[in-house]
């Protein structure tokens, strides 16, 4: 008989349980007023990168083809990497993340003109944000809602190397979504008289 030692990535277990949480709790997100702010903010720190991109290969004159291929495979690289830096839970992967933010902020002016980047670009977000108000139209917030019960299934899904488990919660999840809410509330209250 031996000992057989398993090592628990965290990182996959937070990825589980945030998945759950956002699938269970996106009829509330959807309507909060705080979460349409942060995502908001956060969206437009997003596109803004994808905005002075753009105008760097206005400026540099480059076709719209290779700053397209050269976006575009950027992504990619991130998005790959991301999966495997979920996945491997390595001291080196971190260092390799600290390095690269190390190398892009050298110097102090280069890492104050990234805070005032992020607090100009930030602040416009919000007054965008706020100049729009909060979704109030039904079916802009059931697109939201659905929009971030996908999100959490998809990280439920890929949170786990046994991929027939994580399925089957995802299709547990969605099946229960899909019984009715009289169903249940019938369902308790018949289970608590007996």
């Amino acid at each position: 008989m031996a000992l057989q030692i398993y090592r628990v990535n965290y990182w996959l277990a937070i990825a589980t349980l945030v998945g759950l949480l956002l699938f269970n709790l996106s009829p509330k997100l959807c309507r909060n007023v705080v979460f349409h702010y942060a995502s908001g903010v956060t969206l437009g720190m997003v596109f803004s990168v994808l905005i002075v991109t753009y105008f760097v290969q206005k400026r540099l004159r480059m076709g719209w083809r290779s700053w397209f291929l050269g976006v575009y495979s950027l992504a990619a690289f991130f998005m790959t990497n991301l999966g495997s830096f979920l996945y491997e839970n390595r001291w080196e992967t971190k260092f390799f993340i600290l390095i690269c933010v190390a190398l892009c902020t050298k110097d102090i002016y280069s890492r104050l003109y990234l805070v005032m980047y992020l607090v100009v670009v930030g602040g416009v977000s919000f007054a965008f944000c706020y100049r729009l108000g909060p979704v109030s139209d039904p079916r802009s917030l059931d697109l939201i809602q659905w929009f971030l019960q996908l999100v959490g299934l998809l990280l439920i899904y890929i949170s786990s190397h046994y991929q027939t488990a994580s399925l089957t919660v995802v299709m547990s999840l969605l099946l229960w979504s899909m019984v009715p809410t009289k169903t249940k509330s019938d369902a308790r209250t018949w289970s608590v008289s007996s």
